[in-house]
């Protein structure tokens, strides 16, 4: 078995150590280690964020935290250790047809359905129950929340966050860093570094 560690200690790590144990109810893959956490030891905890940096064993890592740039913030610190690896962490419920690519570190919750020709970059998040759709493109560092629906040729730049149950129209360009708000339905595409919110979606704000 190989061991890895869960990046994060709040309700989103508790939930991929489920899926780590589901994923064992199939085929025995992974030996949970403990979490990754700066504020707390404990029973459970691996060590901080120092400690993995400086691990001198191999060890598979799954950053499991919600927000996009916080993944990249600790990606950028764990990679400067060569013998920590980030697996694809996907849940056995999910239902992947053909031709979907994954990068590396992408977290798929339950019932997630991806269709056909789908390419999905490192370290996004695709949480409960979404449908990605055919020839979508999400960069990395994408979180998608639960119940978003996805439909075809739809582009998620890197870095954005696309809130629980949102819908985005077929053909629709999403920048990056682009934040669509909770229950919002994208029929316009959006420019980089954007606040979205309502339905339909419609620029509130733009980031500076």
């Amino acid at each position: 078995m190989k061991k890895i560690v869960i990046a994060g200690g709040g309700g989103f790590a508790k939930e991929v150590r489920a899926i780590l144990e589901r994923m064992n109810q199939k085929e025995q893959i992974w030996e949970f280690a403990g979490y990754v956490v700066n504020d707390r030891d404990g029973e459970e905890i691996f060590g901080n964020d120092e400690k993995l940096v400086s691990a001198d064993e191999s060890l598979h890592v799954v950053i499991a935290l919600g927000k996009p740039k916080q993944r990249e913030k600790l990606y950028k610190m764990y990679r400067k250790n060569p013998k920590l690896q980030f697996p694809n962490i996907i849940d056995p419920s999910v239902q992947m047809m053909s031709e979907v690519k994954i990068g590396k570190g992408t977290i798929i919750c339950p019932n997630v359905v991806l269709t056909v020709d789908i390419e999905i970059g490192d370290f996004c998040l695709i949480n409960m129950g979404c449908t990605i759709a055919h020839d979508d493109l999400l960069e990395s560092f994408v979180s998608v929340n639960p119940g978003c629906n996805l439909s075809g040729n739809v582009k998620l730049g890197s870095l954005t966050e696309v809130g629980t149950g949102s819908t985005i129209v077929e053909g629709i360009a999403i920048g990056k860093e682009v934040d669509i708000w909770t229950g919002s339905a994208v029929i316009k595409s959006i420019p980089d570094k954007c606040i979205v919110v309502g339905t339909p979606a419609k620029i509130v704000r733009h980031k500076s």
